[in-house]
């Protein structure tokens, strides 16, 4: 059977810490390497080599460095003086190296014109090409080949806000959908989303956990003596809610005066902040993430949207109790079925939900062993399987086995 070649475009890898959808797009990239078609890793911008995944695929790292850059400039000013080469070629290659000298503190609009550069005539040929982030598909549209996709994981002009040229950023996020790409959601929510916005018929593939990292590991103490609630900060997003968070626990600390609250990664309040206390557990992955689950009786994901957000659903996994918010959740998380579902942005229902968890022992027990029987159903094969479905790739590995 044959072997493709799949180029995944990427908008940075950073060496320790790094998103949910990195690690998603990774599982993906290894997934397909182990079926035995060539992948390989393309960020857009320079990026480090990962020190938290071990990668079974290629990441290509971009030739453009400063030093790089001055060759390339001395060069083309050697062809001037030959009268080999225009004054334009000449200037286009001084702005390349100054740009690249002051990149860090450059405003969005040059930022992006540098990414779209960065891979001009740089893309290996591909069979299939990936954009995995609103910022990569204009790349991939424009210089990728082969069957062209994007990988979409949320619904990005949403985040327009986090940078510097906020309307610039939603308009580039906007465009991104109406590019000739074939357009992958990983979640029903997002799918509905596209559709509603863009008439987008988007294809979906939900993503997974590796269940030998999540699984139930330990057990929280008594109620009497602690009731714990563990929540993901949210890396400084407004939109994860936190404060909206904070402001549950503190109406859940009125009934609840033994409440700890456990927060781990980056958080928009400080642990002693005025609206409720918490114990920061830092950046955390694997098992010390697996035993912040296990050893909580609830976990609160408070979210005003998110498509498909991995730490519910590993939640799930290691056995707590799971309340949330719906948008992006609804394929893994269903109202006393197995997650106590709540609206986003109302911190006195995510109050109640973990008061009515405190006080129900019998329906906390019944949601978290039914999440974590449901969270069985996401797997990374599953999701890898339907990943090359619907990019048409075979499976040469398997092939080859039989």
């Amino acid at each position: 059977m044959k072997m493709s070649r799949i180029n995944i475009i990427v908008s940075g890898i950073p060496r320790n810490k790094f998103s949910g959808g990195l690690l998603c797009v990774f599982e993906y990239a290894n997934g397909l390497a182990e079926m035995g078609h060539e992948v390989r890793v393309i960020p857009i911008t320079s990026s480090s080599e990962p020190e938290w995944f071990k990668p079974k695929f290629e990441i290509m790292h971009l030739r453009n460095s400063f030093w790089n850059d001055f060759a390339k400039t001395i060069s083309v000013l050697q062809e001037f003086l030959h009268k080999n080469t225009s004054k334009r070629e000449v200037g286009k290659s001084f702005m390349r190296l100054f740009l690249h000298r002051f990149r860090k503190g450059l405003p969005y609009s040059f930022q992006r014109a540098m990414q779209i550069d960065n891979l001009y005539d740089n893309l290996p040929p591909a069979d299939i090409t990936l954009a995995t982030h609103y910022s990569t598909a204009i790349v991939a549209y424009m210089f990728g080949s082969g069957k062209k996709f994007y990988f979409a994981q949320h619904f990005e002009p949403y985040f327009s806000v986090d940078y510097d040229e906020p309307d610039l950023a939603f308009i580039d996020a906007w465009l991104s959908y109406r590019l000739p790409l074939q357009i992958i959601a990983n979640s029903s929510w997002l799918a509905d989303r596209l559709y509603e916005e863009f008439g987008i018929e988007a294809r979906i593939c939900p993503n997974a956990i590796r269940h030998e990292d999540f699984y139930p590991d330990g057990n929280p103490p008594a109620t009497d003596e602690r009731f714990i609630v563990v929540s993901y900060g949210g890396r400084n997003a407004k939109w994860k809610g936190f404060e909206d968070a904070a402001e549950a626990i503190r109406l859940a600390r009125e009934v609840i005066p033994n409440l700890e609250w456990r927060v781990f990664g980056d958080a928009l309040l400080p642990p002693d902040n005025e609206i409720a206390s918490y114990v920061p557990l830092g950046f955390i992955t694997g098992s010390l993430l697996r035993r912040a689950y296990s050893s909580a009786h609830v976990l609160l994901a408070s979210s005003w949207y998110e498509s498909f957000p991995l730490f519910p659903l590993e939640a799930m996994a290691s056995g707590t109790a799971v309340v949330t918010t719906p948008f992006g959740t609804e394929d893994y998380a269903r109202h006393l079925h197995n997650a106590y579902v709540v609206p986003p942005k109302e911190p006195k229902a995510m109050a109640e939900a973990i008061v009515t968890l405190y006080k129900n022992e019998g329906l906390r027990q019944s949601l978290s062993v039914q999440a974590a029987k449901d969270a069985k159903l996401y797997t990374w094969e599953r999701s890898v399987g339907r990943m090359a479905e619907i990019m048409g790739l075979s499976n040469p590995a398997q092939a080859v086995a039989q």
